[in-house]
């Protein structure tokens, strides 16, 4: 047996069966994936993942012959069929890709056996890239890919979760979730638009008052930073991706602020005031950052002023996502 192991990150809840490597995007729809877990579109294939985004390990494991059902442990188990006509199938998300050949054998038909762990209990959430799992720390969400040689099938479900179509536009899941609870708060609308400065810590009123201080009076000549803060307890211990389903939006599902500053508790626990940074497009957002107070203005004149976007700052942000001035910024 030939065994491979990692931690991808998943975006659009895609695990890809991708036998290319090359960006074609011909993965099956969801909607058509009606046994909730696998599906194929010709030899492209996609498992789908509770979260919409977030770390899963994923093993993959090749087979002379067909192994031993084991349900245990196990929320989804399920045996497909697949046409690997390349002779070339990799399980992969957009940007890393396993070395391990699905198709071992070369062109011909596979059995595949899926297994999932952990997806009702992150559904459609979004999961940061930062901190990476660890041994003490896995994923949420861990699958299992068998395969071997075997002549076409017909589908078997051996074990199957509660929920149906994951995450399919009728799939309602779990009635709570640890990661999107639902909000009682007011939405967050400033006239005006622009980046605004949401507390959730209350514990801290001394640096949350340095911090407006700081705000209305950094600017290099003494003016204010363009933000606008918002004070209410009923943001009091907030996430950001619940303070994300707080943003107004327009008919056209446009947000009203496309980013927000967050004021937690350990950013007011700190002297340099590392606020968190979220960004809160009408597509996918970047990975969340701590941005300090040193570059807060910077960061403001230049994300209102278009010349860098999110993303950028984002990706400069260090393993402990936070962001510091870069070589190339000097």
């Amino acid at each position: 047996m030939t065994t491979e192991t990692k931690d991808l990150f998943i975006e659009d809840h895609d695990l890809l069966i991708d036998p290319i490597l090359e960006g074609v995007m011909e993965f099956p729809e969801h909607s058509s994936i009606t046994n909730s877990l696998i599906g194929f579109h010709k030899d492209f294939g996609t498992i789908l993942t509770g979260f919409e985004r977030g770390y899963a390990r994923v093993t993959v494991e090749i087979h002379t012959e067909q192994p031993p059902l084991n349900t245990d442990d196990w929320d989804d188990v399920l045996d497909i069929s697949a046409d690997l006509k390349r002779g070339r199938s990799f399980v992969a998300s957009y940007d890393t890709a396993f070395t391990t050949n699905l198709a071992f054998d070369g062109p011909g038909t596979y059995r595949i056996r899926a297994h999932a762990r952990g997806r009702a209990g992150t559904k459609n959430a979004r999961l940061a890239r930062r901190p990476r799992p660890s041994r003490t720390s896995p994923p949420h969400e861990t699958y299992l890919v068998q395969v071997w040689k075997a002549p076409a099938a017909a589908e078997q479900i051996h074990k199957s979760s509660s929920h149906s179509a994951l995450p399919a536009a009728d799939y309602t899941g779990p009635s709570t979730s640890p990661y999107q609870p639902a909000v009682d708060a007011p939405k967050i609308h400033c006239e005006g638009g622009g980046i605004v400065l949401v507390r959730t810590c209350f514990t801290a009123p001394q640096a949350w008052n340095d911090l407006v201080d700081f705000v209305d009076n950094g600017f290099e000549e003494g003016g204010c930073i363009d933000v606008t803060p918002i004070d209410n307890s009923a943001y009091d211990g907030l996430t950001e991706d619940q303070l994300r389903t707080l943003v107004d939006r327009n008919e056209d599902d446009w947000p009203h602020h496309s980013v927000l500053l967050v004021a937690d508790h350990r950013a007011l626990a700190s002297p340099d005031l590392p606020l968190l940074a979220v960004d809160n497009p009408p597509g996918e957002p970047s990975p969340s950052f701590r941005i300090p107070r040193e570059y807060l203005e910077d960061f403001v004149v230049n994300m209102d002023l278009g010349n860098t976007d999110f993303r950028e700052w984002s990706r400069d942000a260090g393993d402990e996502g936070i962001y510091r001035e870069t070589a190339d910024d000097v």
